[in-house]
Order: C-alpha cells, then sequence, then structure tokens
C-alpha cells in the first residue's frame, strides 16, 4: 500500500456520498487527514450529501454527477485515472 500511495498510483478522486452535514464534514476531515497516508496526497476528494430518499443507486449516480460539474470524470477516466465511490448515506 505504501508503495501504491508512494508512485501515485492509487484513486485520483475519491466520491463519499453521505446523508449529513456532520458525516460530510467527518468524511472531508478524515480522508485530508491520511492524504499521502491511505490516499495519494494529489487525490482529489468529492463529499455529496444525499439529500432525497431515491435509494443508494440513484443516490450514487446522483454524486456522480455532481463530482461531473465540478470537473470531467468520464476524461479522467478514458485517460486511465482512476475513481471511488463510497455510498456510506442510507440506513442499511
Amino acid at each position: 500500500m505504501r508503495e501504491i500511495i508512494k508512485n501515485c498510483e492509487g484513486f485520483d478522486r475519491i466520491i463519499v456520498v453521505t446523508s449529513n452535514k456532520n458525516q460530510a464534514a467527518f468524511w472531508r476531515k478524515r480522508l485530508d487527514g491520511v492524504k499521502d497516508q491511505i490516499i495519494g496526497q494529489n487525490s482529489k476528494i468529492y463529499v455529496v450529501l444525499e439529500e432525497w430518499k431515491a435509494g443508494q443507486l440513484l443516490g450514487t449516480l446522483n454524486a456522480w454527477n455532481e463530482a461531473c460539474k465540478e470537473e470531467d470524470l468520464d476524461a479522467l477516466l478514458e485517460n486511465g485515472g482512476k475513481v471511488a465511490i463510497y455510498h456510506t448515506a442510507g440506513l442499511g
């Protein structure tokens, strides 16, 4: 794992879907705090609130769309970039 981080081979973007502002702040702080240890120093983090009762699939797709408003993630993937999406919202 350390070699992956050292060589910048991990995820380029991390999207976290969460259900409230407190959890969003937690994940932002937690992930920023482990840059260059667990995730790469240059990894960009998006934290998206799921503010609707649509379920995990639609919430995850919504998070992708929200992150794409900030940058073209499709182009990133087409050029070999790596994106992780973690869905922490919901009740189970």
